[in-house]
């Protein structure tokens, strides 16, 4: 019997527009291997869990357990956007670049501490938790011509503003994956376990070292010039805004 695959992931609880936004880019510019997902940001990374007799439900109980006691002691709050990103490496992608507190990595690694021992849980490394992906594909990049597209379906879809401003219903999600997509564009099949609610930041701003009212202005006029960081490398650069030149992200 395979084995099973268990997510935790922090997502929007209401998340209307970000499968409209899925819906219009992959009918626009086709499919890609975000759209095998709903938008997130992944917390554990696959955790794999050994099937056989009760040990795989236990596995999947026990993790429950370990996640409803270790979100009651950590401050979550939801993410805070900073910008639209090209990255890429290890492929060109769309991915929004996104601050992340570190409450979440304390998490994770309780959560590793608490889970390693139990027998037939394998976790990964803990993943980054500064992007969520847009648009991506495995094997080859995609063309800079349709990510520019993507970013401006993105741009008219998501609404950014309302979430530096007053921040969206945000929710850590336990899902067990029943079936993986093997085809680009469909998606996995997955049954959610559990889901724990957290804070909204109503001074959700791009950086958490700037003044509010800074932040604040700084993320939306990100969203009008649609293009915060550009990177190739770990190096940012500095977004330029330009009405007749392609929206880039």
């Amino acid at each position: 019997m395979p084995d099973g695959r268990l997510l935790l992931t922090l997502e929007t609880a209401e998340s209307a527009e970000e499968p409209r936004f899925q819906d219009i880019s992959y009918a626009s510019c086709g499919p890609n291997r975000a759209h095998d997902t709903t938008p997130h940001i992944s917390i554990l990374g696959r955790i794999k869990v050994t099937r056989g007799d009760q040990s795989h439900w236990r596995t999947a109980d026990r993790l429950q357990e370990v996640i409803a006691q270790q979100v009651k002691l950590f401050e979550l709050t939801a993410p805070v956007f900073i910008g639209y990103q090209n990255v890429t490496k290890p492929t060109r992608s769309l991915a929004m670049q996104v601050h992340v507190s570190m409450e979440y990595a304390k998490l994770a690694r309780s959560i590793h501490r608490l889970m390693t021992p139990e027998q037939g849980v394998e976790f990964q490394v803990i993943p980054p938790m500064n992007r969520i992906y847009l648009a991506y594909d495995i094997l080859k990049s995609i063309p800079q011509p349709t990510l520019s597209k993507i970013s401006s379906i993105a741009k008219d879809t998501i609404d950014v503003d309302d979430w530096v401003l007053h921040g969206q219903g945000w929710q850590l999600s336990l899902y067990e994956v029943i079936l993986e997509s093997r085809v680009k564009g469909i998606q996995q099949q997955a049954v959610l376990i559990d889901s724990w609610q957290v804070s909204s930041s109503h001074t959700n701003a791009p950086s958490p070292w700037l003044p509010t009212s800074l932040r604040v202005k700084l993320a939306v006029l990100s969203r009008r010039c649609f293009g915060p960081p550009s990177t190739s490398t770990s190096t940012p650069t500095s977004p330029v805004c330009d009405k007749n030149e392609e929206a880039k992200s």
